[in-house]
């Protein structure tokens, strides 16, 4: 089955110097999918992000109501020890699909 999630992890920083900030992903993108896997909330994508670690990756997001793609390589990130894009999530907003 390929049933869109209900809730959309939506960007709300962009780190500089990070992939996410390379590849032009933007404050208010909301994440679909991250190598094809559908994105079910934020822990599900941080879970796929770590473990592309090193690997480039597609991402889809949608920006304006329509879907952008990117191709993006998660770096390690030795604080957190696990692989990132450099972005953090918008405080809890989420679209929610009806």
């Amino acid at each position: 089955l390929n049933l869109d999630p209900r809730e959309r992890p939506v960007v709300g920083i962009v780190q500089e110097d990070m992939p996410a900030a390379a590849v032009g992903l933007k404050p208010g993108d909301k994440f679909v999918s991250f190598d094809g896997v559908p994105v079910h909330d934020q822990s599900h994508l941080i879970d796929l992000v770590a473990k592309a670690e090193g690997r480039e990756s597609e991402i889809v997001v949608e920006r304006e109501g329509a879907p952008m793609t990117f191709r993006i390589t998660p770096v390690y990130d030795k604080e957190e020890k696990r692989g990132r894009i450099g972005i953090a999530f918008s405080s809890g907003t989420y679209e929610v699909q009806t």
